[in-house]
């Protein structure tokens, strides 16, 4: 099934021909959240697909908070990213990520570590990926915001309708802009820019 403009989602065990125009991913969901079904997940990757299509310049770093299958860190590796960092604090997470980096050979351009955000090496990201929780987005505000460079990217979502404007309200209560947003009848996938010009 298509998960974004330009890339599909193929389950790692059947055999399919890609339309030219677009990337797959293999993906197997093992024990892991994410399989690019939910719109959780679909959201985060429109919004970081039309970011990276139109991104100048080299290619860039990202971190995935909470990634589960790895479905974002590596679908931001498809979609142009030149390194993924990818953290969560499941166990069988990882593996299933690792598991699925390795089916697309994307295993050496991705580094994942058991934990949250503090797990990742201690460095500023252009764009930063957190597909969790509206409660736990909030109560990570700050460690989210802090491993943002200046005028990067954050893109989140497991946010329903009613919870937005708290989520929001945090984060521009952190120098975050909101960018765009997707919905459909119950969640919302954002895309908020740090306005921040320098420091954590």
């Amino acid at each position: 099934f298509s998960l974004s403009k330009r890339l599909r989602v193929v389950p790692s065990w059947t055999e399919e021909t890609q339309p030219a125009s677009t990337t797959s991913l293999r993906l197997d969901p093992g024990l892991a959240f994410g399989t690019g079904t939910h719109f959780t997940t679909a959201g985060c990757c429109q919004l970081l697909d039309t970011l990276l299509e139109s991104w100048s310049g080299p290619g860039p770093s990202v971190l995935d908070v909470g990634t589960g299958t790895g479905i974002l860190a590596l679908a931001a590796l498809a979609l142009g990213a030149k390194r993924a960092v990818a953290v969560d604090a499941d166990p069988q997470a990882i593996s299933a990520a690792a598991e699925n980096a390795a089916e697309n050979d994307l295993g050496d351009r991705i580094e994942l570590y058991q934990g949250g955000p503090e797990s990742a090496p201690a460095e500023q990201f252009p764009i930063v990926l957190a597909n969790l929780i509206a409660p736990v987005l909030i109560e990570l505000g700050d460690a989210l915001c802090s491993r943002l460079v200046p005028g990067g990217w954050l893109i989140i979502s497991g946010i329903l309708c009613h919870q937005e404007k708290a989520v929001v309200d945090c984060f521009a209560q952190r120098h975050l802009d909101l960018a765009q947003r997707l919905c459909d009848d119950e969640w919302v996938a954002l895309l908020l820019r740090c306005n921040r010009e320098q420091g954590p």
